[in-house]
């Protein structure tokens, strides 16, 4: 699991860097959620009208990025603010898949309330719990049976 860890966060942070390098920038309410402000997130959501499912040139939005630092406090903010649970990019991948390959226990829990699908597939057809079953993470993957989801 450690490894895949690793892998995972190298392969994240050089396409960030990348994007740095060509000029991809994250906007201020995905700047806000990675910095865990939730003032200036309901504000920029309330007053200024931020779109809460907006993804960055990245390929992030702003329930991913909470799913992806495992802020419980942020996701149900942003869940509250009307945050879709059921976004995907465009390889079909979701914040539940987020939250599961990484094993936050509570991210997942509050998106399934939220009404998350737990069965979503991404583009190689790999769910959730398939996703937490690669991470051998058993927590994340009673969890997910518990409600249904399959592999």
């Amino acid at each position: 699991m450690c490894r895949k860890l690793i892998s995972r966060l190298r392969f994240i942070l050089g396409i960030t860097l990348l994007l740095m390098a060509v000029g991809a920038s994250a906007g201020p309410l995905h700047d806000a959620v990675e910095a865990g402000d939730q003032a200036r997130v309901k504000r920029l959501v309330m007053e200024e009208s931020a779109d809460i499912n907006e993804i960055d040139e990245r390929g992030i939005w702003p329930l991913l990025a909470a799913a992806t630092d495992g802020n419980t406090a942020m996701v149900e903010l942003l869940l509250k603010l009307h945050a879709d649970p059921n976004r995907i990019d465009q390889y079909q991948y979701s914040a539940l898949h987020e939250a599961a390959s990484l094993g936050y226990h509570e991210v997942i829990e509050i998106l399934i309330d939220a009404g998350a699908r737990v069965n979503v597939r991404d583009i190689n057809s790999i769910t959730p719990l398939g996703y937490a079953l690669r991470s051998s993470d058993q927590t994340s993957v009673e969890l997910l049976q518990s409600v249904g989801a399959v592999q």
